[in-house]
């Protein structure tokens, strides 16, 4: 399977409270997984073989930290670049290559718990749009106004970065919903990047087309994962964490329609 990347970027946890440390990773230097060997080596080695061994694990060392901040949210912008966000909106621009640091526009509104998801741009520079809302968003009833300051976009072009206001899923402004917050369990991009989705509890699952920012919804029911989804082109399957259980799976969501839950 060849590399869709070669950078990944890897936001840790650091001996600090409330710091994170970012590693950079070259993909064609570490190599996280060991060729398939011929059918017929794997039979020759198997009487061999003994349980331990099999199931013994390489430790991967990782390379020196680039950047350590403080209490602050991280968001990938492209392969290179990172956008840092505190609780009170100010925007950091991290670029892992240069390891130059600079001021973004700030967010219109502070997010408590935010999730994201990034898409890049169709026309193939270092750019792309970051979609930002708070994971557990209040009801907007009787609000008449188009947009929501409770979710947003990071539009990057060029070097040039804008924050611009989006409107909120329907579900926010229904009546029928009103009563309490609903937690965002699941959100992934889909299409490619035209569209993005968010699976919401005991409300349902809805789809915001990433160009016209007009949201439709897609069923009643939820996704059946926890968090963020990811999706591998070349096994055409959705990993992610099971809801519930917490444990590593991967869906077949192509079947995805009102009537019938995946």
């Amino acid at each position: 399977m060849s590399l869709s990347r070669r950078f990944l970027n890897l936001i840790v946890g650091d001996n600090m409270p409330q710091t994170r440390s970012i590693c950079c990773i070259d993909l064609t230097r570490q190599q996280f997984f060991q060729p398939s060997p011929p059918e017929s080596a794997v039979a020759q080695d198997s009487t061999a073989q003994t349980p331990a061994a099999a199931s013994t694990m390489e430790r991967l060392q990782l390379p020196n930290l680039i950047l350590r901040l403080w209490n602050r949210y991280f968001f990938p912008l492209s392969e290179h670049k990172i956008l840092s966000v505190d609780k009170s909106g100010c925007s950091l621009l991290f670029d892992a290559d240069t390891r130059h640091l600079v001021t973004m526009p700030f967010l219109n509104k502070p997010k408590r718990d935010p999730i994201s998801l990034f898409v890049p741009n169709g026309d193939g520079d270092d750019g792309g749009s970051i979609f930002v809302m708070d994971r557990v968003p209040k009801p907007e009833i009787g609000s008449r106004a188009q947009t929501s300051d409770q979710f947003e976009a990071f539009i990057y072009r060029k070097n040039f970065v804008d924050c611009q206001l989006l409107p909120p899923p329907p579900y926010l402004r229904d009546y029928k919903h009103c009563e309490r917050r609903h937690k965002i369990n699941a959100y992934a991009v889909v299409d490619g990047g035209s569209q993005i989705c968010i699976s919401v509890e005991d409300v349902g699952t809805y789809c915001l087309d990433t160009a016209s920012h007009t949201w439709s919804q897609v069923g009643d029911w939820t996704l059946p994962f926890d968090g963020k989804l990811e999706y591998v082109p070349e096994l055409k399957l959705w990993f992610g964490f099971s809801a519930g259980a917490q444990h590593f799976a991967a869906s077949d969501l192509s079947s995805m329609d009102c009537q019938s839950q995946p």
